[in-house]
């Protein structure tokens, strides 16, 4: 009976503990068209699908976007403590291949995300601009567009 009076009380404790305006975390689906391939090497595919996950509020993971082809997939992570994954600045992203090798690399974007500042009501983004050392290849340089909408 003890254990049972301890352990409503520490849900009653945890009922009371304020929750994140932005848990669970807020992301955009859709696709990325890949276009002006640079140093990639072959295979892939020029439409990706897109994960977009924009840091929204001081605090949370730095802006973010997966993509998946149809064996491999990568992330790339904005590198500085903005807000949100937009303008110009540095990346570090991951890659793993479809031979299950992953290859990591920093680069570079200029990225045009419209709306320019996104909020949990943003029902729809797009994205244009380029990447360097996309796909975990230094040298590959790729220009990119694409659109997602709010899950």
């Amino acid at each position: 009976m003890k254990r049972y009076a301890i352990g409503v009380a520490a849900a009653g404790c945890l009922m009371g503990t304020p929750v994140s305006a932005y848990d669970p975390p807020y992301v955009w689906v859709g696709q990325l068209t890949l276009s002006d391939m640079v140093n990639c090497g072959g295979g892939g595919s020029d439409t990706v699908t897109m994960v977009f996950r924009p840091k929204l509020q001081d605090g949370e993971d730095n802006s973010a976007f997966s993509y998946s082809f149809l064996y491999a997939s990568g992330t790339a992570r904005k590198s500085d403590s903005g807000v949100q994954f937009n303008g110009t600045g540095k990346y570090r992203s991951s890659f793993v291949t479809g031979f299950v090798t992953t290859r990591t690399a920093t680069g570079t974007f200029e990225l045009k995300v419209k709306p320019a500042v996104i909020t949990p009501k943003t029902r729809f983004v797009t994205i244009s601009g380029t990447l360097t050392n996309f796909v975990g290849l230094d040298g590959c340089n790729v220009r990119v567009r694409g659109a997602a909408v709010r899950r």
